[in-house]
């Protein structure tokens, strides 16, 4: 029955998993294959490559415009600051060779005709616009260029303080006609204030110049002083500034393109655009701010900078900017200038991005195309590689479904994805793997019979055992249950309990003999209260073990419940009693029960089977456990009731005693009388001859007549420990 039972199991095991199997095969029906997951896996992939090459070249190629406008702006600062430095650093010059010339005597100032052709050589030397002296005697000598490229020499003398008159030179410089005269009074122009206030060499502000039309310039003034200190003059160079701005023009590379240089307040100083740096208002020419200029790319690269960088105070060295202006990208850089010179001047160069970009550009048109040729090759690529791929995985697969409904003769070809191509070694190893395991499966299945048999065999051995088990525990708990009822235990006869204990063990454990052990007080020796072999059917009492004798048997007791030995030649525990003990009757196997009392052991119950070495059992253990608690108890009913019998023998001789010592005080024939050491009488027994009718007990002391006599002859008596005897007279 239980085989059939076992082989209705499988089956429904194997019907239940089959189903299993379609349903989840039906499950995925609808799902992607894995040929199409591979392609569409080669096609993102292919894919994601392509579109992050196309940002990397995206991304160099800004990179590429970016350094190139690095390195081009570079080169044009660097250019713009060669100009300046060459271009501005003159007039510096000029004065300090004037200041060193006037020291040495070779420059006579006094004699204004000379100094005037002296300066005119040099603006022509240096190519400056004019150069200048004054004093504040009222003279003035001035020589440079004009308008419309004329050369003059303009003088004001001490007898026509503030008259400028302005001489015509020849090709030598000597002084011809006086060509005009006008009001001129230079005390009240910055370039001769201003240096005398800071007492040292200064550039005044750029100032649209009034002896030529429509042209900035620059001063830069230089005051002389003797050697007390005292102030000789300032001499003054003026330099056009509006030659920059042609320089900056022949720099720029593009029309979209703008370099300028700018003040720090805004104020435009030159720009590559071909709009004017200054304008005309009701016919007088005014500076202009570069957010003003008349140039739109100009303005809007101002506007940016001052929006973006604190009114342009915040520029360092050089700052580098990408930005939107006019609706365009701009690379935009930005270097101060002029420290070194007394100036503080920004240059700004502003080039498009379209413009450096248009040679990636043009390589971009080209790249494109060729990248979309390859991407659609590479994808048709991917998708023959996923299907030469998947061929061995699909024979794989279709061989493994067949194994699943049970067809396991199976075998999966070893081939190449491709007759042009060696075999891949991972698909010949999927191969032979998926071969090995068939054949594995079906070398299983064929030994699942007799593995069923083997199982039958196993579970009928276990069965047996749990029906054995069974029958000792309803064995084990009617002995219990017996013993428990059995008025033996408590009736205080300890060894005829022991007796009835240890008969109901050998019956129920089939062992040869028992013995009940009681450990001393000092726990030096195990004393036998009962041993009973069963073959004689024979009890016996007083066999003492010592533990000086075998303390390893003894010290085995601690920390345990139980001594379970089941072959006593090979445990240490219980060496020692081989020799005389358990070798001579043929013990083999002895399980121990220690009996506790109040926490403490006090004895043992130890079981001794003969013959071949036994295996004690979970349930044998546990009832021997419990028996030892049930000797326990029988023990504690005897102790009880030896010290009730005590009690009631006690109680009986104090009744016997009170009885005696109460008919001695009754036979007494005086007074007797209880008092406290104060005097006051408790109680009283009075003598049959004398009438104690109005004398009574009470809280009080005695009569203060015979207080004190009372008192010292008790005191004696406490003192003394002896019998004290006095006469006292009582009042009937």
């Amino acid at each position: 029955m239980l085989t059939i039972l076992v082989q209705n199991l499988i089956k429904k095991g194997v019907r239940f998993w089959r189903h299993q199997g379609d349903n989840y095969l039906q499950s995925i029906s609808h799902k992607i294959s894995l040929r199409s997951f591979l392609a569409i896996f080669f096609v993102l992939q292919i894919s994601v490559v392509m579109l992050l090459l196309q940002w990397v070249t995206v991304w160099n190629g800004n990179q590429g415009s970016y350094n190139l406008a690095g390195d081009l702006h570079e080169e044009i600062i660097n250019n713009v600051t060669n100009l300046l430095e060459n271009y501005l650093r003159q007039p510096l010059l000029i004065n300090e060779m004037n200041h060193n010339a006037v020291k040495l005597g070779l420059l006579d100032l006094s004699d204004l005709e000379t100094t005037g052709r002296f300066f005119l050589q040099q603006s022509q030397t240096f190519d400056v616009s004019y150069i200048n002296f004054a004093n504040e005697a009222g003279e003035f000598v001035g020589a440079g260029m004009t308008d419309n490229s004329n050369i003059s020499i303009d003088i004001t003398t001490r007898s026509h303080p503030q008259i400028l008159y302005k001489y015509a030179v020849n090709s030598e410089g000597n002084l011809r006609d006086v060509r005009s005269t006008y009001a001129y009074d230079y005390k009240t122009q910055d370039w001769y204030t201003q240096s005398i206030k800071a007492g040292k060499a200064i550039w005044s502000d750029i100032y649209v110049c009034d002896r030529i039309t429509n042209v900035l310039a620059i001063s830069a003034s230089y005051p002389l002083y003797d050697d007390n200190q005292k102030l000789i003059g300032v001499l003054g160079v003026d330099q056009t500034i509006s030659d920059i701005s042609n320089f900056l023009q022949r720099l720029q590379v593009n029309q979209s393109e703008v370099v300028m240089i700018m003040e720090r307040s805004g104020m435009l100083v030159a720009s590559s655009s071909e709009s004017p740096s200054f304008e005309v208002v009701n016919g007088e020419a005014k500076r202009l701010a570069a957010v003003n200029s008349p140039d739109p790319l100009t303005q809007a690269t101002a506007q940016y900078l001052q929006q973006h960088l604190d009114n342009i105070q915040t520029i360092e060295l050089h700052q580098h900017f990408n930005t939107e202006l006019l609706g365009e990208q701009y690379f935009v850089h930005v270097s101060s200038w002029g420290e070194n010179l007394g100036l503080d001047w920004v240059v700004v160069v502003a080039t498009p991005e379209s413009f450096l970009m248009r040679g990636f550009y043009a390589r971009l048109k080209t790249i494109v195309p060729v990248s979309l040729v390859a991407f659609i090759l590479a994808i048709q690529l991917a998708i023959k590689i996923s299907r030469l791929l998947t061929a061995s995985i699909l024979r794989v697969h279709k061989a493994s479904l067949s194994v699943a409904h049970g067809n396991l003769d199976q075998k999966v070809p070893l081939k190449s994805i491709a007759p042009w191509l060696p075999n891949i070694r991972e698909l010949d190893e999927l191969a032979i793997a998926f071969n090995l395991m068939a054949a594995q499966l079906k070398i299983a299945f064929e030994a699942r019979a007799e593995m069923n048999q083997t199982l039958e065999k196993q579970v009928e051995e276990r069965t047996a055992q749990l029906q054995e088990s069974r029958r000792q525990l309803i064995a084990h708990n009617q002995a219990l249950i017996d013993l428990s009822k059995n008025k033996v235990l408590t009736q205080g006869n300890f060894l005829a309990a022991c007796q009835k204990i240890n008969e109901v063990v050998c019956q129920i454990l089939k062992v040869k003999q028992v013995g009940i052990w009681l450990l001393d007080d000092a726990h030096t020796l195990i004393r036998c209260v009962d041993f009973y072999i069963i073959t004689t059917d024979e009890h016996t009492q007083g066999l003492e073990l010592l533990a000086a004798d075998y303390p390893d048997y003894f010290q085995a007791w601690l920390n345990t419940r139980l001594l379970v030995i089941d072959n006593v030649n090979s445990d240490p525990r219980v060496k020692e009693l081989l020799p005389e003990y358990l070798m001579p009757p043929g013990i083999t196997s002895i399980l121990n029960a220690l009996i506790y009392s109040g926490g403490q052991i006090i004895g043992v119950i130890c079981l001794e089977h003969i013959g071949t070495p036994r295996t004690w059992t979970l349930e044998e253990q546990n009832f021997i456990a419990t028996l030892a608690d049930l000797a326990a108890l029988a023990l504690e009913a005897s102790e009880r009731v030896e010290a009730e019998r005590a009690h009631q023998l006690a109680q009986k001789a104090l009744h016997q005693s009170e009885s005696l010592n109460r008919a001695m005080l009754e036979a007494i024939p005086d007074l007797i009388m209880r008092v406290r050491r104060d005097g006051t009488c408790l109680d009283f027994i009075p003598p049959e001859s004398i009438d104690m009718v109005n004398f009574s007990p009470n809280d009080e002391p005695l009569p203060p007549n015979f207080l004190e006599q009372e008192l010292y002859y008790i005191n004696q008596a406490i003192l003394t420990g002896k019998l004290q005897v006095y006469e006292r007279e009582i009042i009937r």
